[in-house]
């Protein structure tokens, strides 16, 4: 296990390297915050309890070489709530600012719809999200709305999760596949409330001057359990 991780990290870092020799591509570092409130729990028919309907609040931040010099900064709210424990639906809001190149801050409203499925065998889980994404861009007319479909692979160990998995969106407005994102990482549990994710991700962009992004990132999720009576 320990030979195929620093493999891993060897094949990356080419990457990276080749990656970073063309002014088309670009290094970024991602991560994601999510602090989720339970406000509803239920059991399923194992007697096992679960987050029925939960609040969500989301930060969120990227860095940069080429295009976004100062960061790519995103805050925003959201809901989950749980059909049963294949189908949940998890509409959310984000407003994003991005200082690029100039010092020239965008700004952008997102409002999004996702239907996540998933299913968990002994040896694999599967987790698939379909998402609308509307986004609403300050003082441009061209405001697009995407579909993502990203589908993830999950290998379950003792300790760790690591998982690959693979992201498209797809524009209505010009009928055509814009970028495609492929992740390649392990989730790991620090307690029943807290859970980490590390990951590499390489990002391929159909529009734009950076057509190819490779990044590593760190995702946290924080759940706020209520205190008991």
């Amino acid at each position: 296990m320990k030979n195929r991780i620093i493999l891993l990290i060897t094949i990356l870092l080419c990457l990276t390297s080749v990656s970073l020799s063309q002014s088309s591509n670009d290094l970024q570092f991602w991560n994601e915050t999510i602090v989720s409130l339970p406000v509803i729990k239920s059991k399923d028919e194992n007697g096992k309890e679960f987050d029925r309907f939960s609040v969500q609040l989301i930060g969120n931040f990227r860095l940069g070489r080429n295009s976004i010099q100062s960061g790519d900064k995103r805050i925003g709210a959201g809901f989950e709530y749980r059909i049963n424990k294949f189908v949940s639906l998890q509409p959310s809001y984000l407003f994003r600012a991005e200082t690029t190149l100039g010092r020239r801050t965008a700004f952008e409203s997102r409002f999004r719809l996702a239907l996540n499925l998933q299913k968990d065998w002994p040896k694999v889980h599967l987790r698939q999200r379909n998402m609308l994404d509307y986004r609403k861009r300050q003082a441009r007319a061209d405001d697009p709305t995407f579909y993502r479909s990203r589908l993830q692979v999950i290998f379950p160990m003792k300790k760790i999760q690591p998982y690959v998995m693979d992201e498209v969106y797809y524009e209505f407005e010009s009928n055509q596949i814009t970028r495609n994102r492929l992740f390649f990482g392990f989730n790991k549990r620090i307690n029943k409330n807290l859970t980490s994710d590390f990951f590499y991700v390489w990002q391929r962009n159909r529009q734009g001057t950076i057509k190819n992004i490779n990044g590593i990132g760190i995702n946290v999720r924080i759940r706020v359990s209520p205190r008991e009576k």
